[in-house]
């Protein structure tokens, strides 16, 4: 038998509410971070500069919490990988609320104040197999633990914002140390073995 959907609006808005109580009761405040990209490669479908400034504090619901999912840590090639993953969910309403975006995207941060742990969205299930009331009422967040990689922190968190100066990989930066030692080490006033040019 096929159900019509669209007479249940009332009880599909009262199912809204018992989940935004839900995750006011027993979610966890976080700090949600959208990217914005600044040099994006159109051919690789990559964004090689990335830039966080905008945060809003919402609250989550952690469905994951008794322990990391994921592989755990691997020992590989190329040393200890963490491949510690963690899932969210949020109201679709509430995300609309806070931030005034549609959905959230692979690649926005989420930050838990509550253990400084940074995490990065890898998948948004906007989808759900079971929608109840014909329409699905949340997003669920998948996510990974933030590697850094050189992206811009100007999000006014100062502990997030102290990750440029800590753990900068960029190779073409300033640094005045390394210069230094290199002025030390390397006297450009003796004559080239190459030859004068």
């Amino acid at each position: 038998m096929v159900h019509n959907f669209n007479f249940h609006t009332k009880e599909f808005d009262f199912f809204n509410k018992l989940q935004e109580e839900v995750v006011k009761q027993r979610g966890i405040k976080v700090t949600f971070l959208p990217r914005t990209a600044q040099k994006s490669d159109l051919i690789l479908g990559e964004d090689t500069l990335s830039r966080f400034e905008d945060n809003f504090e919402m609250l989550m619901y952690l469905t994951s919490h008794s322990e990391f999912e994921g592989d755990g840590s691997i020992f590989g090639q190329f040393g200890l990988h963490v491949t510690d993953q963690s899932t969210f969910e949020i109201p679709i309403s509430s995300f609309e609320t806070k931030t005034g975006q549609l959905i959230p995207l692979e690649g926005d941060l989420i930050f838990v104040p509550m253990g400084d742990l940074i995490f990065e969205i890898f998948n948004v299930a906007t989808k759900d197999p079971f929608y109840y009331m014909g329409k699905t009422s949340k997003y669920i967040l998948n996510m990974r633990k933030f590697e850094y990689s050189s992206e811009e922190m100007e999000t006014g968190i100062e502990e997030l914002d102290v990750l440029d100066d800590l753990q900068s990989t960029d190779v073409v930066s300033e640094n005045d140390t390394v210069e230094d030692e290199i002025d030390d080490i390397l006297d450009s006033t003796e004559p080239s073995i190459f030859g004068d040019k």
